[in-house]
């Protein structure tokens, strides 16, 4: 994600108390990243209207079991979905 900049094989970055704080770029990046290929928009979409008449909190867990990822990053991903928005 990063051209302009040279990488060379510099080990590994270790997460810390800051990771989850969205205050580090890259780690925000590679959260979204991870996001759209796990659970990618469109599809999800498509899947979650099989859920169009389940409650919100049911159809999340079904969805995450269904992607295999956790029930916050899929709660986190549905809710940008139209269909739960407020």
């Amino acid at each position: 994600m990063h051209f302009d900049v040279l990488h060379e094989d510099r080990g590994y970055i270790i997460r810390d108390a800051g990771s989850s704080t969205a205050e580090d770029v890259q780690e925000v990046e590679a959260n979204q990243f991870a996001s759209n290929l796990l659970m990618p928009f469109r599809i999800l979409q498509r899947d979650a209207a099989a859920y169009a008449d389940i409650e919100f909190d049911i159809a999340v867990e079904e969805l995450a079991r269904t992607y295999e990822v956790s029930v916050q990053a899929m709660t986190l991903r549905v809710a940008k979905l139209e269909k739960w928005k407020p």
